[in-house]
């Protein structure tokens, strides 16, 4: 039984939360969020907290980062290649977007598998890599 009678594993259990909520509102808008002028600049705001919680020393908060990882990455990915074959977006958009997530979980495995870190989160960092890998 995992305990939540202190500050910290609360403040956990909120930021998992809330970056839960976060992904799925992202994951439902992305369409629209795409289309916004500055997306590039949201898109790399988006990897760089993706980045940042990864690394958390929370094993909870980065494992459920991990999986947003690839579920944003995943659903990104869908969203640019299917505007791009219905003429609503442009192959450079794609490539950049690709390239973008690329670079920032790159980052994610160097810095994960360089330090000490439980075996479940290099399963989930291993298990996010081949679901990203088999949706292509």
């Amino acid at each position: 039984h995992h305990t939540r009678n202190n500050a910290q594993k609360q403040w956990d259990e909120t930021v998992v939360i809330g970056f839960t909520g976060f992904c799925k509102i992202l994951k439902s808008f992305f369409g629209s969020v795409r289309q916004l002028a500055s997306f590039r600049d949201i898109w790399q705001r988006v990897l760089l907290v993706l980045e940042q919680y990864s690394l958390c020393n929370s094993v909870e908060v980065s494992e459920k980062t991990i999986d947003g990882v690839s579920e944003l990455v995943q659903s990104a990915i869908k969203a640019s290649s299917s505007s791009s074959s219905e003429g609503q977006g442009d192959d450079e958009s794609s490539s950049w977007l690709w390239s973008a997530s690329w670079e920032a979980i790159a980052k994610i495995v160097t810095a994960l598998t360089s330090s000490d870190r439980p075996v479940s989160t290099l399963e989930k960092l291993v298990a996010m890599l081949l679901e990203l890998h088999t949706s292509l």
